[in-house]
C-alpha cells in the first residue's frame, strides 16, 4: 500500500473514533456539560468532519494515480558478500526483485541462491558465463545457447534441492532470461521471455553510489542518449549487477526515492509479456524523448 494512503487511512480511523466518542459521550455528560462546551461542540464536530472528508478523498486519489510498477533485475550473481548485502537491503524494505543467475557462479554460493527463493525473489537464467561464444551480436549457434542454458538450469536445480526447485518452477512456469551483453533477438526457447532493460545502473565495477542512483532515477536526458526511471514510467525494467560493490549501498536511496513517488516493486516476468518474445529492444526511447524538452523536466 502506498505510504500516503496508509497515513490517510490511520488518520481517518483515529478522527472517526474521536467523533464517535464525542457523540457517544454527549448523553452521559449533557447534564454536567458547561455552557462553553455546549457552544463549542457543534463547531468541533464540523471541523473534524471536514478533516475526515479531506483525508479520505483527494490525497487517496492522488496516490492511486501516481503509482507505477518497477522491476529490479540483478545480473552476474550470486556473489558472496555483495549479493548478501543486496538481499539484506531488499528484505529491509520488503522489495522483491529478479536475479539473473550466471551458472559458473552457483558453486559455493548455493546458500545465497536458496535464500533468494526463500525470500520471495525470482530467478532468471544468464547462461553459464560472459563469453564471446554466446554473445547475441556474434550470432551463436542454437546448440551452444541451449547447452549453456541447460547447464545453468542444472546448477540452479542442484543448489536449490527438490523442494525449492519445485517452488521455483511453480512460481515461474515461464522463466525470465537475460542474454549476457544484451539481446538482439529472442532466445530460442518458447518457455522463456528475453529481457533487455530500459534503465541501467552501470556495468562498471568501480563506480560511486551517487552515480548509480542518478543513472537509475534520472539518467542523462540532456545528452539525448540515456533515460532514467522517471522518463520511462510504468513497467520499467532496471539493470543492476551483483558484483558491483556500490550496488547494495545505492539501493536504499533508489528504493526510498521510488517508493516516495508511488513505485510498486515486482518480479519478472511482466504479466503482459509473451513467452518466446523479446519485449524490450535496446536503443528504444521513452515517449517524452520525442518531446521538445527531451525528458529534461524529469531530470531532477
Amino acid at each position: 500500500m502506498n505510504q500516503s494512503v496508509t497515513v490517510n487511512f490511520v488518520l481517518e480511523q483515529v478522527i472517526t473514533w474521536v467523533i464517535i466518542g464525542l457523540i457517544a459521550g454527549i448523553p452521559a455528560y449533557k447534564l454536567r456539560m458547561s455552557r462553553h462546551y455546549r457552544l463549542c461542540l457543534p463547531w468541533l464536530l464540523t471541523v473534524l468532519c471536514i478533516i475526515v472528508l479531506t483525508a479520505t478523498s483527494l490525497p487517496r486519489a492522488q496516490a492511486s494515480a501516481a503509482t507505477f510498477r518497477v522491476y529490479l533485475g540483478f545480473d552476474d550473481g550470486p556473489v558472496a558478500g555483495p549479493t548478501d548485502r543486496i538481499l539484506d537491503v531488499l528484505k529491509r524494505y520488503g522489495v522483491k526483485a529478479t536475479f539473473f543467475i550466471e551458472g559458473s557462479h552457483v558453486a559455493t554460493n548455493e546458500d545465497i541462491l536458496r535464500r533468494e527463493i526463500q525470500e520471495g525473489h525470482h530467478l532468471g537464467n544468464h547462461l553459464w558465463l560472459h563469453e564471446l561464444a554466446v554473445m547475441s551480436t556474434n550470432h551463436p549457434s542454437t546448440a551452444i545457447l541451449l547447452a549453456r542454458y541447460q547447464a545453468t538450469q542444472d546448477a540452479i536445480h542442484r543448489a536449490l534441492g527438490e523442494t525449492l526447485w519445485t517452488i521455483y518452477n511453480q512460481e515461474e512456469p515461464v522463466k525470465p532470461f537475460r542474454w549476457p551483453g544484451g539481446a538482439v533477438v529472442a532466445f530460442p526457447r518458447t518457455d522463456v521471455i528475453t529481457y533487455n532493460w530500459q534503465v541501467s545502473a552501470t556495468a562498471l565495477s568501480i563506480v560511486s553510489v551517487k552515480r548509480i542512483v542518478n543513472n537509475i532515477l534520472y539518467g542523462s536526458p540532456a545528452g539525448g542518449t540515456y533515460y532514467g526511471v522517471y522518463a520511462w514510467g510504468d513497467e520499467v525494467v532496471i539493470l543492476l549487477h551483483d558484483p558491483t560493490p556500490a550496488t547494495a549501498y545505492a539501493l536504499p536511496s533508489v528504493i526510498e526515492n521510488l517508493l516516495a513517488h508511488g513505485a510498486i516493486f515486482s518480479t519478472l516476468p511482466r504479466p503482459e509479456d509473451t513467452p518466446g518474445a523479446m519485449p524490450i529492444v535496446i536503443g528504444s526511447i521513452p515517449v517524452c524523448a520525442r518531446q521538445p524538452d527531451n525528458c529534461t523536466h524529469l531530470s531532477r
